[in-house]
């Protein structure tokens, strides 16, 4: 990789055996999700709340924001599910994951920008693809567009 060649630093994690990224930037910290508090009446998407150091953070599952609810039973490994509890615009949010795998700095010529053939809400989380061996193509999530829509929707629900 030459210096001059412009990377980021994607976190990769998993969803029902698919994985995905966002950018570490926006990762405040990863903690095991056994400490969330459920709150009755809200969304299926809400996990609940957790306390992080005096902190109220509201958590969601981020599989049913991006409509990964498969009608298949999926084999999960819950001891590593986790919260990865990240920021945007001085807030705080966690989404739980099934599994975070690692962090890569990947090159931004390695980030294939999706082309908007049609209006598609769902492709508006997406920032790019990456290339990652035999994964094939690896969703960087545009995680602000995430939290903007899971505030939003909150607010209406």
């Amino acid at each position: 990789m030459k210096n001059n060649e412009l990377t980021k630093k994607i976190i990769f994690f998993k969803i029902q055996n698919k994985t995905y990224g966002i950018l570490l930037s926006a990762v405040r910290e990863i903690i095991e999700a056994n400490s969330i508090s459920e709150v009755p009446i809200m969304p299926s998407s809400f996990a609940g709340l957790i306390n992080l150091r005096g902190k109220i953070v509201s958590t969601y599952f981020l599989s049913k924001l991006l409509k990964r609810n498969s009608k298949l039973e999926k084999l999960i490994d819950h001891t590593k599910t986790c919260a990865v509890i990240i920021e945007v615009n001085k807030n705080l949010l966690g989404l739980i994951v099934d599994e975070v795998c690692e962090v890569l700095h990947v090159k931004n010529s390695e980030i294939q920008i999706i082309e908007r053939i049609e209006q598609n809400q769902d492709l508006e989380f997406i920032q790019g693809l990456y290339k990652e061996g035999n994964e094939g193509l690896v969703p960087i999530l545009d995680i602000e567009k995430v939290i903007n829509f899971t505030t939003s929707f909150a607010q209406v629900s």
